[in-house]
């Protein structure tokens, strides 16, 4: 049985019709978070000149090591940068599905100061047990993001004094007796 090999030139897309969504998605995310290419850049760790490239349609097929930083920069998935009309549909099924997340936001505005867009939309995609997250739900998992947010700050000033190379240490160990 002979084998059967498919090539692929450098700039070729993973996916035939995916040539021009992640330039899409890519510029449309940079757009609606105020973001320069440069900015992108140094926060994924990637080169400047990669970040420009891939916003313009002139690499249609980064390395996964690109892609994921990316993704980690931007708090977006992979999936994401990549798909056709997704990042739209998904905010609006999320909003649709869990319409008490915009009534628990007006009624406890102080909840939700300084919430990014990120913030709504990560709230909006969790969904509570059996379905839409309830009025509790809501409560809770926006108080979790922030309690997250507010770990986040301490753990980067910590980072920044004397205590910092104690806790990288720390941090180490736990997440290798939790990553299997």
């Amino acid at each position: 049985m002979a084998s059967v090999t498919q090539r692929f030139s450098r700039n070729e897309p993973y996916f035939p019709a995916s040539r021009d969504r992640l330039s899409r998605n890519l510029a449309a995310i940079l757009r609606e978070r105020r973001m320069t290419p440069a900015v992108l850049a140094a926060q994924a760790g990637i080169d400047e000149a990669i970040v420009r490239a891939l916003v313009r349609g002139e690499i249609t097929r980064p390395s996964l090591t690109t892609l994921d930083a990316l993704s980690a920069a931007l708090h977006v998935d992979v999936c994401e940068l990549l798909a056709d009309g997704l990042r739209g549909d998904v905010r609006g099924f999320d909003r649709r599905t869990n319409p008490v997340v915009a009534e628990v936001a007006a009624d406890h505005p102080q909840l939700f100061k300084d919430w990014s867009p990120a913030d709504y939309d990560d709230l909006y995609s969790r969904f509570g047990v059996g379905g839409p997250l309830s009025a509790e739900g809501t409560l809770a998992c926006a108080q979790a993001i922030n309690d997250r947010r507010a770990l986040a700050l301490k753990v980067a000033v910590l980072l920044e004094t004397e205590h910092g190379a104690a806790l990288a240490q720390t941090v180490d160990r736990l997440y290798s007796s939790a990553v299997l």
